[in-house]
């Protein structure tokens, strides 16, 4: 009983903050100000600028605000990108601190950026051994998830010195090597 209050607690004090910062943005996208000269795009382009960040471009995006280090592209929402609210500005001036973060190279930026990167690879990792052994029928030790690939008949190579490699190269031809390469995580000899 004890731990189910302390995760309830836990998953209280993540998803909290979440939801109050969507409630308090969601608030202030509805009506347009008055006294802003230009849109979330316009006021971008105006910072980004200003910071001798031109080759940063300013896109229109469904897949949510956020800046794309590898395109070198500040991405915001249709009601962003046009919109005149107080969300909208302050989103654009985040996103294109952002752009700055990274020309500076900023250490704190660039470890954001190899996490999240990890967070995809091992998301991928995840998925597929979902898909392999989707009622746990088996161990998730490294032995159990060879024993399901080489039933399924998709072991590969099999290099039990590492963990991350061990996922990987059961996984190979995949993909996953070398998102883990280029991630950083893999070494190259494996």
């Amino acid at each position: 009983m004890i731990y189910l209050l302390a995760f309830g607690l836990l998953l209280l004090l993540v998803l909290l903050p979440q939801f109050w910062v969507r409630y308090v943005l969601e608030r202030y996208n509805r009506d347009p100000e008055d006294n802003f000269p230009g849109n979330g795009a316009e006021l971008a382009r105006h910072l980004l600028d200003r910071y001798g960040l031109q080759e940063v471009a300013v896109e229109t995006t469904d897949k949510g605000d956020h800046y794309d280090p590898s395109a070198r592209a500040v991405r915001l929402s249709p009601d962003k990108y046009n919109g005149k609210t107080l969300t909208a500005i302050t989103v654009a001036a985040h996103e294109c601190g952002h752009a700055y973060q990274h020309a500076l190279s900023e250490p704190l930026f660039l470890l954001r950026g190899r996490l999240a990167g990890s967070a995809v690879i091992a998301q991928r990792i995840g998925v597929r051994g979902f898909l392999v052994d989707p009622g746990g029928e088996h161990a998730t030790t490294w032995p159990g998830i060879v024993d399901a690939l080489q039933e399924e008949g998709h072991a590969g190579r099999v290099k039990p010195p590492h963990p991350i490699s061990q996922t990987v190269s059961i996984a190979a031809g995949s993909g996953v090597k070398a998102d883990l390469r280029e991630a950083q995580i893999l070494p190259l000899g494996l």
